[in-house]
């Protein structure tokens, strides 16, 4: 076992000593609630009409801390039931009880799934669907869980599923200097589906068949947890978010349904820290190690202002000093380029009035000072936004509007960079890419439209419009045009001549039907994409597609 593992060990196992030893009166369960719950829209539409600052944005929330945050809106009239239905999804026990002090819970999920779509000429990857990889769900998950008061929680399952790669995938090699993608120097390529038999498909499902292989990269949602009134610490596999944004976050996104995680978070009225431990897969470099370590403070400056700051670090390397686990130190000062890359960020929320809620996120990965060479890019994300909340009938309509700009080199510093890759199948190959934070990445404008309406426990409907310009450093961008190691775009997005520009307009139903534990799903997507050459000022190689989804989850 190398020196990073013992360092993480040690301060884990010394933080849960201590605070073990403080006495602890938590009265819901500190299990983290998925981010797929409904509570989230219904707690954001709650703080919304209250004229609230948004609530903490580091999800998911434990039901301990839920309970909190919850508790803060007041009982008036008009919001009463919509507040009375969104505490009553908490847990504080698991439905069977062995005995005072221990619970458990043993259940499925079945879904069922279909998926199809009008143009499998270009759309014919995963990556040229809305609800790709992450958003699809095993035919079953069996789910196991267990807890000891509430202190102390575990939960896992065993999901049979279909994979995203088949044995008639057409596949190609890229370099690194074809991704911007750092690759251990002893791995030259890695495989990429070009043609896939699953996505370009006209119609399928989720359903295993002969072509299809079984999912081997499950559990997607377990977690382990401690937790009190003021605190709780969790270790974890599942999506995770920093941010306000509807089209992504700066920092870490919640596109990305499998990140491995360590969470140390204290939270009250007021303030909120939050010490995060997230642990990357690279199964093509075992004895060179990434970890994102970050650190999150909150701070509720005024019921309708909430700010945040956070710092943040990525490390590459095959062992990490104990020195560098110390959360109090500051990441910006390790200069050592070979095994860190800092980025830090500003959040904001507010909320000048009832139903309207303003906010804003700020990441800076790196910036040159006026007696500083310029021959270096800065790279900086800003994402800005306004929602509008109000009551109609017996549900609440919301709207929103979005706009995201990011620059030509953020995330993509030279080594140590915040891109990702992950097999697709036995954790191998072939790979898909990803970006931690913004999810169309770095080098992109973007402007995006949301307008939903929430009858809270009953149905939600939805409609977004997206439209997304990106310059010549998209996710497959052949690095620098002065340094070989990375990209390094002088200017601001979109970069370059010729750009690609997509146009996304979806439809979105669910309903919860009260008469049985089911959860119906509809998504309806049109996609538009085209080139744009700024030179000739002409649009070309249009391609559309229609895609629509169908799911059905039942919980047993």
């Amino acid at each position: 076992m190398n020196r990073t593992h013992r360092g993480i060990r040690f301060l884990t196992l010394n933080a849960i000593l201590l605070l073990l030893a403080i006495p602890v009166f938590a009265t819901y369960s500190p299990k983290r609630i998925p981010l797929s719950s409904q509570l989230y829209d219904q707690v954001d539409v709650l703080y919304r009409l209250e004229g609230l600052g948004r609530p903490s944005d580091a999800r998911p929330w434990s039901n301990e801390e839920a309970k909190q945050i919850i508790e803060k809106i007041p009982d008036k009239r008009e919001i009463l039931n919509l507040k009375k239905k969104t505490l009553a999804l908490l847990d504080t026990t698991l439905p069977s009880t062995g005995s005072n002090d221990f619970s458990y819970n043993l259940s499925a999920i079945i879904a069922l799934e279909a998926y199809t779509h009008t143009n499998n000429k270009d759309f014919v990857i995963q990556e040229d669907w809305i609800y790709g990889e992450d958003e699809r769900k095993p035919v079953v998950d069996f789910r196991m869980e267990a807890q000891f008061g509430t202190i102390f929680y575990f939960g896992t399952g065993i999901e049979v599923g279909a994979g995203s790669s088949t044995g008639n995938d057409e596949t190609e090699n890229l370099s690194d200097s074809e991704l911007g993608i750092i690759l251990p120097s002893s791995t030259s390529l890695i495989e990429h589906i070009t043609w896939s038999a699953l996505y370009h498909r006209l119609f399928s499902t989720n359903a295993i068949t002969t072509e299809t292989h079984f999912n081997a990269i499950w559990p997607s949602n377990s977690q382990i947890n401690l937790g009190g009134t003021w605190w709780n610490i969790s270790m974890a596999k599942g999506p995770i978010r920093w941010g306000n944004g509807k089209s992504g976050d700066l920092i870490i996104g919640d596109h990305i349904n499998s990140q491995n995680t360590l969470r140390f978070d204290f939270y009250s009225n007021i303030f909120k820290m939050e010490l995060l431990y997230l642990f990357l897969e690279d199964s093509l470099d075992e004895e060179n190690q990434r970890i994102f370590m970050g650190r999150r403070f909150e701070f509720q400056a005024s019921d309708s202002l909430r700010l945040t700051l956070t710092e943040n670090v990525m490390f590459r390397g095959p062992s990490l000093d104990l020195k560098y686990l110390n959360p109090t130190s500051i990441y910006h000062n390790y200069y050592n380029s070979d095994k860190f890359n800092a980025i830090a960020s500003l959040e904001a929320t507010y909320a000048p009035c009832k139903g309207v809620l303003l906010y804003g996120q700020f990441a800076l990965d790196q910036y040159q000072q006026p007696n500083e060479t310029k021959t270096i890019a800065n790279a900086a994300g800003i994402l800005v936004g306004g929602e509008f909340s109000w009551i109609y009938k017996t549900g609440v309509f919301s709207t929103s509007l979005e706009y995201v700009l990011t620059d030509p080199s953020l995330y993509r510093r030279d080594k140590v960079n915040f891109l990702l890759y992950r097999g697709q199948k036995n954790n191998g190959r072939p790979y898909i890419f990803d970006y931690l934070g913004y999810q169309y990445g770095s080098d992109s404008q973007v402007l995006r439209f949301d307008l939903s309406y929430l009858v809270a426990g009953n149905y939600k409907i939805g409609f977004n419009a997206t439209a997304i310009r990106q310059g010549e450093v998209g996710m497959y961008y052949s690095t620098g045009d002065t340094d070989s190691a990375y990209a390094n775009i002088l200017g601001t997005a979109p970069s370059g001549n010729i750009l690609s520009q997509r146009l996304i307009v979806g439809l979105q139903g669910t309903w919860w039907p009260s008469f049985a534990p089911v959860k119906l799903y509809c998504q309806l997507d049109s996609i538009t994409r085209c080139t744009y050459t700024r030179s000739t000022g002409k649009a070309s190689d249009y391609q559309q597609d229609l895609q629509l989804i169908v799911s059905s989850t039942f919980n047993f």
